[in-house]
């Protein structure tokens, strides 16, 4: 079966998944959606040398999957992103280390039982990575 743009869009929003990856039109959906930031999505339309410049944000999306992008292309732009966030993390990846060992506990996984834990990885623990300056931050 072929879907279109529409069709895949609300079987996302519908999170049916199993739809999704089963088809190769479902697949590269997925794969353009997994980038998901405006400028993520700019840097696929300038590799593309596709004009994005009479869209809204709202518009990218449907317009790179209507625009039939190479997977190779999508691959190397999804590479391309991925390395430079690697190596600005590598910067930092022996500070991070370090923080992290002075931990007792290390669970707080991606999901949050209440608003009180969403709030606490999204303002604080996300946010600081110094594991003193943390502590102080949640006393205060």
């Amino acid at each position: 079966m072929s879907y279109t743009f529409y069709q895949l869009s609300r079987l996302y929003d519908e999170n049916k998944f199993f739809e999704l990856t089963s088809s190769s039109e479902g697949l590269y959906f997925l794969k353009l959606r997994s980038l998901a930031r405006k400028d993520y999505y700019l840097h696929l339309f300038q590799k593309a040398q596709i004009s994005s410049d009479n869209l809204g944000v709202k518009q990218y999306l449907e317009t790179l999957f209507k625009s039939n992008i190479s997977l190779k292309t999508i691959h190397d732009s999804i590479n391309q992103i991925y390395e430079g966030q690697r190596e600005e993390r590598r910067i930092h990846e022996q500070e991070l280390l370090a923080e992290l060992y002075k931990l007792r506990v290390f669970d707080w996984g991606g999901i949050h039982q209440n608003d009180i834990n969403k709030y606490l990885v999204d303002n604080y623990i996300k946010k600081i990575t110094n594991y003193d300056n943390l502590i102080e931050k949640v006393k205060n």
